[in-house]
């Protein structure tokens, strides 16, 4: 090879090279920007959490002070107003709860939105949803606020319109929540993908026993979080420090769940699962008590390497009711105390060989036709109560919100009016257990009626 020709070949191999680092240099930059804008949706939606703490507390302040004009004792579970806190929590001009608030985190994600990896680009959607959600639960406080100052709660129908406002707060924190979920899902299958998980100590993995643990506790469901309890057990073994101190004091809270421990006065209406998800658990997991997540999320904003947040989890929320029946949308049956289900209603024989168990004392059910719309109609009898008359099933569920008795057996009767297009009468029935629905088929005709027993327990 000719001198010329080796410093040409040289020149090439030379550009090739730099083009290469060039290359990589280029892959490198947008792969950080990719996490820089996944993290701030991140970092917006736990704040956006950190928020929703300070008003869900309100919120269960003017349910205790809606209660004290009916038959329930009042306790004030803290003692801020609105008048003590920003007109906006989220937007918080002063930094009273935040360094960042959310509606910076959200303007940054407005500028970073057009890094956001292809496969991930529906975060700008998911936190759309959430700022839409948190300028609702804002007002609510100022809505439920000024109508308990302008209305005269001694009257029901103003009663029952506070407690269909303090529903939609329930609906607003639900939404979050599943939006919540949504978001990490998609999060996480990518971040898996580029190995962008901080997992020192099994981070990681303690990290998706917690979230499945509180999911079980949030959901009821015992058998659901003894398994992840168990599991958040082994994987935390190897964590140090600060974050196994905490670790421990969640499994301690986890701990007095299942063991059915005796929980604050002011909650026992709540119910367990509410206080330890609520109060005992999220208290040592999100930023608010200086949590878990909170802890290891401040590790990888001092690492050097690149990782993507953790994402805390947030409240739920949970009205309480009177008794009242004239306010109380869930309706009680006629008997309160029964020890014998009836074998004969209405002239009728009681077919009675089917048992559902439910975790909640308020029962919501749905009930349609099953399979075909033919034409059946059916009355529904609870606890001796006809709570549904002639109705026409079909394949839309019907909605019954139901208030098991606290002693005693509870039941429902499916009494036949009249044999419709295709006899028996057939009514599949839907209701949720331990955060599952199920499913079940009743059939009655002009002779006999079906009768399913409902044994309510929280343990």
């Amino acid at each position: 090879m000719s001198a010329d020709n080796m410093k040409n070949s040289f020149a090439i191999a030379c550009l090739i090279l730099v083009m290469s680092g060039s290359l990589s240099a280029q892959s490198g930059t947008m792969e950080d920007k990719q996490l820089e804008a996944v993290n701030a949706h991140l970092a917006f939606t736990n704040e956006a959490i950190h928020g929703m703490l300070i008003i869900h507390r309100m919120l269960e302040n003017f349910n205790q002070e809606v209660n004290k004009y009916v038959d329930l004792q009042s306790e004030q579970v803290n003692f801020y107003g609105n008048s003590d806190l920003p007109a906006n929590v989220f937007l918080d001009i002063d930094h009273y709860f935040y360094e960042t608030t959310p509606y910076e985190w959200y303007a940054r994600c407005q500028e970073l939105k057009g890094d956001l990896p292809r496969e991930l680009n529906g975060l700008s959607d998911t936190i759309d949803a959430i700022k839409g959600l948190i300028d609702q639960i804002n007002a609510l406080r100022f809505t439920l606020d000024g109508f308990i100052q302008t209305h005269d709660l001694n009257q029901a129908e103003n009663l029952k319109l506070i407690y269909q406002q303090l529903e939609n707060g329930v609906t607003y924190y639900d939404r979050i929540y599943q939006l919540k979920q949504n978001l990490w899902h998609a999060v996480q299958d990518w971040g898996v993908h580029k190995h962008l998980f901080y997992d020192i100590d099994h981070a990681y993995n303690v990290y998706n026993e917690l979230i499945e643990l509180l999911g079980a506790v949030r959901e009821k469901d015992r058998e659901g979080a003894l398994r992840h309890f168990n599991r958040l057990k082994a994987e935390s073994s190897n964590q140090s420090g600060q974050e196994s101190m905490l670790i421990k004091s969640i499994l301690n809270e986890a701990n007095d769940y299942l063991t059915n421990h005796s929980i604050p006065a002011f909650y026992q209406l709540y119910r367990p699962y509410y206080y330890y998800y609520n109060v005992g658990m999220l208290n040592k997991t999100n930023r608010y008590g200086n949590g878990w997540i909170a802890l290891v999320n401040q590790l990888i904003t001092q690492s050097s390497k690149p990782y993507l947040y953790y994402l805390e989890e947030p409240h739920f929320f949970k009205v309480i009711y009177p008794e009242r029946d004239d306010i109380n949308p869930f309706q009680a049956g006629k008997d309160t105390a029964i020890a014998d289900i009836p074998q004969i209603l209405e002239k009728r024989e009681i077919r009675s060989d089917k048992v559902i168990y439910v975790d909640d004392p308020y029962l919501i059910v749905e009930l349609y036709d099953h399979k075909e719309q033919d034409g059946d109609i059916v009355s529904i009898n609870f606890n001796g109560e006809w709570v549904l008359r002639k109705q026409l099933l079909k394949n839309e569920p019907y909605e019954l919100k139901l208030r098991l008795n606290d002693s005693g057996r509870n039941y429902l009767v499916l009494h036949a009016e009249n044999i419709g297009k295709r006899p028996p009468n057939t009514m599949a029935l839907k209701y949720t257990y331990r955060g599952k629905e199920h499913e079940i088929i009743l059939n009655s005709d002009m002779q006999q009626s079906e009768l399913i027993e409902i044994e309510y327990s929280d343990q």
